[in-house]
């Protein structure tokens, strides 16, 4: 009852506690990485998931969906070090692999999750995880996957991004993930909504390009369809970043719609987000994780925060841009951006920066 009412907390305490009773459980475990990531509980999911495992011991056919997910929930609550949730994932792809080598099952496994969870670890080195993604993953591995086939195309293009291969990336979203969009399925408009938004930031995103414009029909048709989207903060986020930085009116009023019924903290946010708001949207990054949608939602967010600042003021967003390259020397797209915006001009103050950006 907890998740058909949107209460992800109260869901995420409940599989925890239903996991503990029953570590074989994989639906729950299942259940409990939704809602954590809908509410932001990483910590509780690793905890979880670190005693389901110790539980359930090497002959569980499913531990490997477990490793997966751990793998991720450490990344995300920062448990350890980042090799540790890479090991997770690592071992979680051995031991399918070791299924289907030795035709322990009759058919052969995929194992999209702890691939997911290689593309969160390392991209902080997207060079790295491009190399074991395109090099060392066996794509049979997940290719095909459901949802998970369009959300791994997504992560592959946001590491395609950091590296500035841009060609590459554009070229994936038309090929690969564009294809298997479809407006029932409110996961995959995000993924395809976080691609060309990252696309604008960027500034890859001509300004001719139909793309948003088809984007942004399926998101009315779904919003139409789907009344509960504004329970579930992490669509109304993607939704609203589609229609501000792509400028579609029809999405802007579908988005306006969806942010008016939501609840607060998120209500405040979203309206920032809208209006372009730099000190708002500044004042409220400690609810960002809450909405949920990992640290990929963080990322994109803070780069909108940055792209709100570069609409007025070119050196202000290069500074940040600066400040994210020395975190992250690995993505190059930092050092890039912050190029553009350097020879762009002096800044205003950041108190003038609340009125919406024109492009």
């Amino acid at each position: 009852m907890a998740f058909a009412a949107f209460d992800f907390i109260r869901c995420a305490e409940l599989c925890a506690d239903a996991l503990k009773q029953e570590p074989r459980d994989a639906f729950t475990a299942r259940l409990l990485f939704i809602s954590s990531f809908h509410c932001g509980k990483s910590c509780l999911l690793a905890d979880s998931l670190k005693v389901a495992i110790s539980c359930v011991g090497p002959e569980y056919i499913p531990k490997p969906y477990y490793m997966g997910l751990l793998g991720f929930a450490l990344n995300e609550a920062a448990i350890g070090t980042s090799a540790d949730a890479l090991s997770c994932a690592k071992e979680g792809i051995a031991l399918v692999e070791e299924y289907n080598s030795s035709k322990l099952l009759e058919e052969s496994w995929i194992h999209p999750f702890a691939v997911h969870a290689v593309c969160h670890v390392l991209a902080a080195n997207p060079e790295e995880g491009l190399r074991y993604v395109e090099t060392v993953i066996d794509p049979s591995l997940w290719v095909g996957s459901s949802f998970f086939a369009i959300h791994l195309y997504y992560h592959i293009i946001t590491l395609l991004m950091d590296c500035n291969r841009l060609i590459e990336a554009d070229a994936m979203y038309n090929d690969k993930l564009w294809p298997l969009v479809h407006e029932e399925d409110l996961y995959t408009l995000s993924d395809a909504s976080g691609v060309l938004c990252r696309f604008k930031v960027a500034e890859v995103l001509a300004h001719n390009d139909t793309r948003p414009q088809q984007l942004s029909a399926r998101w009315v048709r779904a919003a139409c369809q789907f009344h509960h989207l504004s329970n579930i903060p992490f669509f109304v986020m993607n939704l609203t970043m589609m229609a501000v930085l792509l400028e579609e009116s029809g999405t802007h009023e579908c988005a306006e719609a969806a942010v008016s019924r939501c609840r607060e903290p998120f209500r405040q946010v979203f309206r920032a987000a809208l209006s372009a708001d730099v000190d708002a949207l500044q004042a409220s990054r400690d609810v960002w994780t809450s909405i949920g949608g990992s640290k990929g939602q963080v990322d994109i967010l803070e780069k909108f925060r940055i792209w709100a600042i570069g609409c007025r003021a070119p050196l202000l967003a290069a500074e940040e841009l600066r400040k994210a390259a020395l975190l992250y020397p690995r993505v190059i797209s930092y050092a890039i951006r912050a190029a553009r915006y350097e020879a762009r001009g002096a800044p205003v103050p950041v108190a003038q920066l609340t009125t919406e950006p024109g492009m």
